[in-house]
C-alpha cells in the first residue's frame, strides 16, 4: 500500500488506479517494459506516442508495458527522505527490477529529468557503468540526433517505434539470461535499433500504411489533472510542406494519410471505450488532411456536442465547409502558425502561407461563431530586420479591425539538426530582447507569450 504524507501535491499522479489501465500478472510476464516519460503525470498521460506504445506493448501477450513519470519536487524529496525508489504505476515495481526501460524523447529539456529518473531508480547513470539491471532505452524525434546524450542509453530506436519495438522485444523474450553485451549486439541487428560505439550503422525506420498499424483506443484515463484530457485522434503523420526550420518536418516524412473508414472505426471504439466528450485531430497540419470535411461531417452527423480541437492549422487550409462544420460541431479556438507577418522572411523559410487570405476569411469565421485565434511566431532568424518585425504588427493590427481576439505565442529561433538552418547561428540575447520589445510595441494591445530565451539556448 502506497502511503503518502499530507504536504504530496496531487498525491493521484502517483497511484495508478486509472479506469482503462492495464493489469496483468507480473509473474506471467516474460518482459517487463517500464515506459518513462520524462516529465510530470500531467504532461505525459497528455501524450498520444506514450498512449500508442502502451497499448501496442501491452498486447503482446508476453509483454507487460507500465508507465513511469518524473515526480514533482515534493515528491522526489519525499522519496528521497525515505529511502523509496522510483516505481511503476500500474504494480509499484522499481525501475531498476524491470527487463527494460524505455524513454519517450520529446523535448530537450528534459533530458535532465532523464538522469534524475535513473539516479530515483537506482539504475547507474551511465551505460558503461551498467553491468546488471534494465537496458535503458531511448526514443523519439530527439533520438535523430542523440551524439549529445548517448553516454547515457544502451541503445535508440530511430524513426516509429511501432515498426521496431515489438521486433526488439520478440528478440530479447529469447536473449533474457545472456551476457549484457550479447543481448545488446543482437539486438543492434534489429533495423532501427542504434547503439553508441557500434560499427554497425542504424537508419530510420517508419510506417508505409498508417491503416495497417495499430492506433490507440483504450488509454488510460487521467484521475489526477492532465495539460489535455480528451481523445486523440491521429489521422496524418508527417508534413508536406517542408519548412525550413522545422525538425518534426523532417524527421515524421513521408506525409501519410489514415483512410476515412479507418478513422471511424477507430474513433467509435475509442469514444465508447473513454466516454471523453472532446477529441483532438492530430496532424502536424490537420488542414491539409484531405478527408477533413468528410471527417468533420461525420462528427457532426453522429456525435452531436463533441468538442473538436485542431491543434494547428496551415494558413489557407480550412476551407469555408470545414469551418461551418466545426462550427456546428463546437468551438474550442483556432491555431495558426505563421512565424511571421514578412512574406520576404516566409519565403526564405519556405513557410508557404497567404496570409491575405486568412484576413479576407476573417468574416467567414465570425459569421460562423469564431472569436478567438492564436497565432504562432518565432524571433532571431538571422536575416531578419525590423521591418519584417513591423510587417507583423501590420497583420495583427488587421485582425483586431476584424474583431478577433487575438493571442500571439512568440518563441526563438533554434537551429535544429537534420533541418536546412541547422548551421545557422542563434541570436544573442540582447538583440534577441530588442525584437522581442519591438514587436510588443507593434503589437500593443494583443497578448503576448513568451519562454525565456535561456532556454531556448539550452535547447
Amino acid at each position: 500500500m502506497l502511503v503518502l504524507p499530507y504536504e504530496i501535491e496531487r498525491p493521484a499522479r502517483y497511484i495508478g488506479k486509472e479506469p482503462l489501465r492495464v493489469r496483468k500478472d507480473p509473474e506471467r510476464a516474460r518482459v517487463r517494459f517500464a515506459l518513462c516519460y520524462p516529465d510530470l503525470y500531467d504532461v505525459g498521460m497528455s501524450y498520444y506516442g506514450f498512449f500508442l506504445l502502451y497499448e501496442i506493448l501491452n498486447n503482446m501477450e508476453f509483454v507487460f508495458c507500465e508507465r513511469v513519470f518524473a515526480p514533482w519536487h515534493d515528491m522526489e524529496t519525499h522519496m528521497r527522505k525515505r529511502g523509496i525508489e522510483l516505481f511503476t504505476l500500474e504494480t509499484r515495481t522499481p525501475l531498476r527490477m524491470m527487463h527494460m526501460v524505455g524513454f519517450s524523447l520529446t523535448y530537450e529539456l528534459n533530458l535532465t529529468n532523464v538522469i534524475n529518473m535513473l539516479r530515483l531508480g537506482s539504475i547507474p547513470m551511465k551505460r558503461e557503468e551498467r553491468t546488471w539491471g534494465p537496458f535503458v532505452i531511448g526514443g523519439g524525434p530527439l533520438c535523430m540526433n542523440p551524439k549529445p546524450f548517448e553516454q547515457f542509453f544502451d541503445l535508440f530506436v530511430l524513426g516509429e517505434a511501432e515498426e521496431v519495438l515489438p521486433k526488439m522485444l520478440q528478440l530479447f523474450k529469447e536473449l533474457i539470461g545472456e551476457r549484457r553485451d550479447r543481448v545488446i549486439a543482437e539486438l543492434a541487428k534489429v533495423e532501427g535499433v542504434y547503439v553508441p560505439g557500434c560499427a554497425k550503422g542504424a537508419k530510420r525506420v517508419y510506417v508505409r500504411d498508417l491503416n495497417l498499424v495499430a492506433h490507440s483506443v483504450r488509454p488510460p484515463i487521467p484521475i489526477a489533472q492532465s495539460i489535455h484530457n480528451r481523445l486523440n485522434l491521429e489521422v496524418s503523420r508527417g508534413c508536406a510542406n517542408g519548412c525550413r526550420f522545422c525538425l518534426a518536418g523532417f524527421v515524421y516524412r513521408p506525409y501519410r494519410e489514415r483512410s476515412i473508414e479507418s478513422l471511424k472505426v477507430i474513433l467509435d471504439q475509442a469514444l465508447r471505450n473513454t466516454g471523453y466528450e472532446e477529441i483532438s485531430l492530430l496532424s502536424l497540419s490537420v488542414g491539409d488532411f484531405t478527408g477533413l470535411e468528410q471527417l468533420l461531417s461525420y462528427l457532426g452527423c453522429n456525435y452531436r456536442g463533441l468538442s473538436v480541437s485542431l491543434p494547428s492549422v496551415r494558413v489557407g487550409s480550412l476551407k469555408e465547409g470545414g469551418i461551418a462544420f466545426l462550427g456546428q460541431i463546437s468551438r474550442t479556438g483556432l491555431t495558426f502558425a505563421i512565424e511571421s507577418g514578412s512574406e520576404r522572411l516566409r519565403r526564405r523559410l519556405n513557410k508557404r502561407v497567404d496570409l491575405d487570405g486568412l484576413i479576407r476569411s476573417l468574416p467567414v469565421l465570425k459569421r460562423y461563431g469564431w472569436r478567438k485565434i492564436k497565432l504562432y511566431l518565432m524571433l532571431g532568424f538571422p536575416w531578419e530586420e525590423e521591418e519584417d518585425i513591423k510587417e507583423t504588427g501590420r497583420i495583427v493590427s488587421s485582425f483586431r479591425k476584424a474583431g478577433i481576439d487575438l493571442s500571439l505565442s512568440v518563441s526563438t529561433f533554434v537551429p535544429k539538426p537534420h533541418t536546412p538552418l541547422q548551421w545557422l547561428r542563434m541570436e544573442e540575447k540582447d538583440r534577441f530582447l530588442e525584437k522581442l520589445a519591438l514587436l510588443k510595441e507593434c503589437t500593443r494591445g494583443s497578448k503576448i507569450k513568451s519562454a525565456p530565451f535561456e532556454k531556448a539556448l539550452i535547447e
